[in-house]
């Protein structure tokens, strides 16, 4: 499709094609690359140890896989990916700013991670500096918009769900005036979504009858259970640490009628979770769909993806779509599809062609883009709840994100 992409030559291919030779004019597939072309180096920097590594853990292995597949597609114009580890620690103690500045020592071309917000504010600073495209997990609001040159994001910004979650409810309860209770964790994204939630609720014609915040230190959550219950909520809506969530659901299960429904984001609600609860009320959203391995009617494109998470060490649908989520494997194709299009291109040259190419993989995303107006990709959210029959979570329906008058803090 020649050097540049501009946003009318949008990607609407599978990804083999999108990701392999026609993504970059008529280049490379298959084993073509060049064993004399020097690596592309791709850092990657978040929590692999403390409160966030969980989160960390399951974006390292979506990385892996993803440079895995466009490894095996030839590459960036012959040019093999490879990708730097660093581990950012615990979240906010400052090792994600000192990380980054060793991946610019090291001139990758691009960050992936970090996953939480103030851990990716650290990084900011050097990855202008030395302009390299950053895709971080979770940005806050006010650092998201305005965009920023170099830091894109990878999944979702908390705010932007809090319109399609409240829409959602109201579609599986028939209830148009919901009570929902809310419980946030003390992240600075967590905590904008809740005060969203409670800003447009009225707006929406619900009610928000109880908030509750973990603190970055919590070990048991009952209490913030205990007051949701109390409020007798239509629907729970949930933003907390991923370890938190089974005892919570449990906790709000026994003491809520079994038809209110509980939401969270993947990170949240993960494909784990709902194979523990097993509860069809339980739902979990994302910015892309979920991959089950060898589920009927994937594609060869998403099977292929599946097979280089196996490769990666997680092959099933429980490491796939674990605490980081699948819209984190969309950002990173998006970013290497974008390298293809600009052959190779680092620093501003890539930043700028990250605005305008956009990806679409049938069974995981549809037009994720950004755009020099926005540097939040996703523009649908996904909900799925656990199905007894196919003993799986299931798709069960999409929402659109929405404006951003109702988005924005």
């Amino acid at each position: 499709m020649g050097k540049s992409l501009a946003r009318a030559a949008w990607f609407t291919l599978g990804v083999t094609v999108l990701l392999g030779a026609a993504a970059c004019g008529g280049g490379s597939s298959g084993s073509s690359a060049d064993p004399a072309a020097a690596p592309i180096s791709v850092g990657f920097n978040d929590s692999l140890t403390g409160t966030g590594a969980a989160e960390g853990q399951a974006d390292l292995l979506t990385a892996k896989a993803a440079i895995g597949y466009i490894n095996s597609q030839g590459g960036v114009d012959g040019h093999q990916l490879k990708l730097i580890v660093l581990d950012s620690g615990e979240v906010g103690s400052g090792q994600a700013g000192s990380n980054a500045t060793q991946l610019a020592q090291d001139k990758v071309a691009a960050i992936i991670g970090p996953t939480i917000s103030n851990d990716c504010d650290s990084a900011i600073p050097i990855i202008t500096q030395d302009k390299i495209p950053d895709l971080c997990a979770f940005v806050d609001y006010n650092t998201l918009v305005p965009p920023r040159t170099y830091l894109y994001q990878a999944a979702k910004t908390e705010v932007t769900y809090a319109k399609p979650v409240i829409d959602f409810i109201k579609a599986i309860t028939g209830n148009q005036h919901p009570r929902i209770a809310v419980i946030g964790a003390a992240t600075q994204g967590a905590l904008q979504m809740v005060a969203k939630m409670k800003t447009i609720a009225s707006e929406l014609g619900a009610s928000i009858v109880y908030s509750g915040v973990e603190s970055l230190t919590a070990t048991d959550l009952s209490p913030l259970g205990a007051g949701a219950i109390a409020g007798r909520p239509d629907a729970v809506v949930e933003e907390i640490f991923p370890q938190f969530v089974v005892p919570l659901d449990k906790q709000l299960r026994g003491g809520l009628p079994a038809s209110v429904p509980i939401i969270g984001q993947y990170g949240v609600n993960t494909y784990q979770a709902l194979q523990t609860l097993k509860d069809p009320r339980v739902y979990s959203l994302g910015g892309a769909q979920m991959i089950i391995p060898g589920a009927s009617g994937n594609s060869a494109e998403i099977n292929a993806l599946a097979a280089q998470f196996a490769k990666a060490g997680g092959g099933t649908a429980a490491d796939i779509n674990g605490a980081a989520g699948t819209e984190q494997l969309a950002a990173d194709l998006d970013l290497f599809a974008a390298m293809k299009a600009c052959h190779a291109c680092t620093g501003a040259a890539l930043a700028s062609q990250l605005q305008q190419t956009s990806l679409t993989v049938p069974g995981l995303v549809n037009d994720f883009h950004y755009s020099a107006a926005s540097h939040l990709g996703i523009n649908t959210y996904y909900f799925y709840s656990w199905d007894a029959a196919k003993n799986q979570a299931t798709l069960d329906s999409s929402q659109p994100i929405g404006s951003l008058s109702l988005t924005s803090p």
